[in-house]
């Protein structure tokens, strides 16, 4: 059965929040921030966690942690902000491994990671990504070999469904080959300089579509806003450049699939 990975506060709303704590008292803001990472780290839009570890607010805080890290609030913190850089660049195998006093991660973070830890592996190989490969990462292989074709199909499966990555499972060969470098050059993207890049690709995929979206969106209100005398005037010029877009917008996309396949 899929994993349907609950949508909560945007990671923008949550930037937001942490804008309007008091710059000035970073030690206050400690017990503030904590829960706002473990948030984004649950939100199913967020993949990208550099606009939290940036905001100068965490990084003043986190200093404030270091500074007193005896109490509980600041290993909290400091816990947390460990969690959300693992999250950020690596995978599970890095979470298992770590000598960091992590929180546990619950049955959402642990796919959300199991996810990020995929697409990683996608972005860095050559396209084609092995069952056992994927296993390894995920720490599937520690099951019996049965159960970790089953646990890799279905992780895939969940990314896929989600629709942050594109690609094909091929059972026979027992291998994962993945689009996802195609669906980035057809979006106008780019291409990942390393694995540790994937949340931000995909956080500037989902922007492009959102403009995009919203575009369209404008364009349709002005046209029935404005329709003309017989269903000219404003709103036929706004439907013949809504269709321009669509067209160019494909044609953008083919030239991108193109050229990553030349």
């Amino acid at each position: 059965m899929s994993l349907q990975l609950p949508s909560t506060t945007p990671i923008n709303d949550l930037v937001k929040i942490i804008d309007n704590l008091p710059a000035t008292t970073p030690k206050t803001n400690i017990k503030s921030i904590s829960p706002i990472l473990t948030q984004a780290l649950q939100n199913s839009q967020t993949y990208s966690f550099s606009p939290l570890l940036t905001h100068p607010n965490v990084v003043a805080a986190k200093a404030a942690a270091t500074t007193s890290s005896s109490s509980s609030e600041s290993q909290r913190l400091l816990s947390a902000l460990a969690l959300v850089e693992i999250f950020e660049s690596q995978s599970t195998v890095q979470f298992t491994s770590s000598t960091q006093s992590l929180p546990q991660l619950n049955t959402i973070m642990q796919r959300k990671l199991e996810i990020l830890s995929l697409i990683r592996l996608a972005a860095s190989s050559s396209r084609e990504v092995p069952y056992q490969t994927i296993a390894s990462a995920c720490l599937f292989e520690q099951q019996t070999p049965d159960s970790h074709v089953s646990s890799v199909e279905s992780l895939v499966l969940d990314a896929l469904s989600l629709t942050i990555l594109t690609g094909k499972l091929n059972q026979k060969a027992q291998i994962f080959k993945s689009d996802l470098h195609k669906t980035l050059s057809a979006e106008g993207v780019g291409s990942f300089g390393n694995e540790n890049e994937v949340g931000t690709m995909l956080e500037k995929l989902r922007n492009v579509k959102a403009r995009g979206e919203n575009c369209l969106k404008e364009l349709d209100k002005l046209a029935a806003s404005n329709p003309g005398e017989g269903g000219g005037g404003w709103g036929a010029e706004v439907d013949k450049f809504r269709e321009s877009c669509l067209r160019s917008g494909e044609e953008g996309g083919q030239r991108g699939v193109k050229r990553k396949g030349e």
